[in-house]
């Protein structure tokens, strides 16, 4: 009887340290398909979007989200900006959300920021700087309005990014297009 209590303490011990091992093993499979392992260049003409989706703290005014995609400015107008549109799928008010424009390099690192905007979720808005330029990679990083957090209790929030580096539009000119419907993806 005792031999086979010990032998059930040797089994429970070998199946806890193989349930730990397991949870170790998801731990470092969700490290490893975490945001860097979907980080990619993207390209894009005229009027093509870069997708991206990125989880954002809303209680820290110093806590920006870098953008996993970018994309080479290489066609379109020479108009010194990039246009982001957003959405933020939950149930909260349409609080404006603060972007910048990040210049990068071919693998993604960022190299400087230039310019930067409080969108509004839904609009095409453009985010200007004289050091935008052409023939350069850029991509966006990102922070929620601390009021999700103030007044909705939201810490994070997803915002669906359409990143437009290749436009024909300068800032300033009004411009009506039927191209609402590029949020359409991610239904």
């Amino acid at each position: 009887m005792r031999d086979m209590r010990v032998s059930l303490l040797r089994i429970g011990r070998q199946v806890k340290t193989m349930k730990r091992a397991c949870v170790w093993l998801c731990l470092a499979a969700m490290l490893m398909s975490g945001d860097a392992a979907g980080a990619e260049f993207r390209a894009t003409g005229v009027k093509q979007a870069c997708y991206m989706r990125m989880r954002v703290y809303t209680t820290d005014e110093g806590i920006f989200r870098l953008g996993t995609r970018w994309s080479l400015k290489d066609c379109g107008a020479d108009n010194h900006a990039v246009f982001v549109r957003h959405y933020v799928p939950h149930d909260t008010m349409p609080y404006t959300n603060l972007f910048r424009v990040c210049k990068v390099d071919e693998d993604g690192s960022v190299l400087s920021v230039h310019g930067e905007k409080w969108c509004t979720p839904g609009l095409n808005v453009p985010i200007s700087s004289d050091d935008i330029e052409m023939n350069e990679y850029y991509t966006v990083k990102a922070r929620g309005n601390t009021m999700h957090y103030e007044y909705d209790g939201v810490e994070r929030i997803e915002l669906r990014v359409n990143m437009y580096v290749n436009m024909d539009e300068v800032p300033g000119e009004k411009k009506v297009t039927d191209d609402d419907t590029d949020h359409a993806i991610f239904d």
